[in-house]
């Protein structure tokens, strides 16, 4: 990942889309209110204004395009933010320690949202912003008495934080990988899979059920231990014929699911055929069922389809792979465990 790309796009985007549009409209709110704003002096206080304008239309950007969101926007609107509470500062000549807490807001959300690049560079960024509003409006009285504070607030808070969140992603991606796999077979779960028929219309392609042969005979003669390695060998198999953009699914028990993206009957019966050729070299045998996806369709409509193939395989006499909405059957080359 790079260093100014968002972690979360979608949420970096919402989140900071909220405080643009919130913030700066409450700043714009009080300009429209402040009579000095239409004066014969009030060109800083418009100055003001229109920057305040720039953030908020930021901030409905951002709460707009959310996940679609190019990457270095996040961090390009954070420094925004940084120059606009600069420039009201220098305008309102308010050097008040609660003034320079404004500067704070951009390098804490950065270390919520952004990685520990991205928020050491707005981090450095809000310290020489502080330093030069000292510097032009104070003379630099104060400078060390207030910078000294304020950075340190701004990077150790900052750091903090950012470590903190990067360590929280880390544990619930650790977590969502636990969930998303199987851990007999290593292939994704049905929830992979569940989730991937969210959508509207349904996604096309072709699903495969396999059945793996006479599993519970291999268990009760050469036990659970050879059941297992039977398990893998036949997830490796239904891997190892899944592309890049198909999904490899363990559902349970001795099923396995393999959604081909895109593909067609001719792709299924295909695929199907070559499963079995590959759990034949490990001595086993499946059946397999495919169905062909419809826009209307849902997991459920699809799978039952694929579920009819898939015991018309099975009463045929097992081994066998049968096609999408066709009573044919394929013979693949069996060999049942003994």
């Amino acid at each position: 990942m790079r260093w100014w790309a968002p972690r979360d796009r979608a949420t970096t985007s919402r989140a900071l889309g909220a405080v643009c549009l919130v913030g700066a409209s409450i700043s714009v709110l009080m300009a429209v209110f402040d009579h000095s704003v239409l004066g014969p002096g009030g060109a800083g206080a418009r100055i003001v204004l229109v920057s305040q304008l720039v953030v908020v239309a930021c901030g409905a950007v951002l709460l707009r395009v959310g996940a679609h969101a190019p990457a270095p926007l996040p961090l390009l609107v954070t420094v925004l933010l940084v120059g606009v509470t600069l420039v009201a500062n220098l305008n309102t000549h308010d050097v008040s320690f609660a003034a320079q807490l404004f500067l704070l807001l951009p390098p804490l959300l950065t270390a919520a949202l952004l990685p520990r690049g991205a928020f050491w560079t707005v981090a450095a960024l809000v310290t020489v912003m502080d330093a030069v509003l000292l510097l032009l409006v104070a003379g630099g009285g104060g400078l060390g008495r207030d910078l000294l504070p304020f950075a340190a607030v701004a990077c150790g808070l900052g750091a903090y934080l950012n470590v903190g969140v990067e360590r929280e992603q880390e544990q619930v991606a650790q977590l969502r990988e636990l969930a998303d796999r199987d851990p007999l077979t290593g292939l994704l779960s049905r929830g992979v899979l569940t989730a991937a028929f969210a959508v509207r219309p349904c996604p096309p392609g072709a699903l495969l059920l396999v059945d793996l042969d006479h599993l519970k005979r291999l268990n009760d003669t050469r036990g659970h231990a050879a059941g297992d390695a039977a398990l893998r060998a036949a997830g490796e198999a239904v891997r190892a014929v899944a592309g890049p953009a198909d999904l490899a699914v363990r559902l349970g028990g001795d099923e396995f699911a393999l959604f081909l993206a895109g593909g067609d009957a001719d792709d299924a019966v295909v695929a199907g055929e070559a499963v079995g050729r590959r759990v034949v070299e490990a001595g086993l045998a499946v059946s397999v069922g495919c169905a062909v996806s419809r826009r209307e369709d849902t997991l459920t409509s699809l799978s039952r389809r694929a579920d009819e193939a898939l015991y018309r395989a099975k009463a045929g006499g097992r081994g066998r792979v049968v096609g999408p909405a066709d009573d044919r059957r394929r013979a693949v080359p069996a060999a049942v465990p003994r």
